[in-house]
């Protein structure tokens, strides 16, 4: 199946009002915004416990009511050798319930999740090479 098939869909008007305002704001597509917003509703129900936050174009799956994005709970679950028990112990705000949550989306979209665990285990010389601009001046 391709990356994407094009439809045709009716939107309640106030709807189609909302979608097209966040477009304008964000300076994307319409059928982006509606298709990103179809995709994140979709994970949800397949997916209780994630929600989405952060900007349009880069919102990331975070775990309800922890403050945290799934890759976050991953990376210290598997630092934490892949014990739930010392996951719970280094997260003490975190149930049980919400790390299987976040379990269970990564094992839906490991890629994702993946990348975001890689980014932040970049050394500071890798984000000084990819971003001279923001190292420390010498001085």
């Amino acid at each position: 199946m391709p990356r994407s098939v094009p439809v045709s869909v009716r939107l309640k008007a106030e709807t189609y009002r909302l979608a097209r305002e966040l477009a304008r704001r964000t300076s994307r597509p319409l059928s982006a915004i509606v298709s990103e917003l179809a995709e994140e509703a979709f994970r949800m129900r397949r997916h209780p416990g994630i929600a989405f936050a952060g900007p349009p174009g880069d919102r990331r799956a975070r775990v309800e009511g922890t403050g945290l994005d799934v890759w976050e709970v991953i990376a210290v679950y598997r630092a934490c050798r892949e014990d739930i028990d010392r996951t719970r112990r280094v997260l003490e705000h975190v149930t049980p319930r919400q790390i299987e949550a976040a379990l269970r989306y990564c094992r839906a979209y490991p890629e994702e999740i993946d990348a975001l665990v890689a980014e932040n285990e970049r050394s500071r010389e890798e984000w000084e090479r990819l971003y001279p601009h923001l190292a420390p001046l010498s001085g």
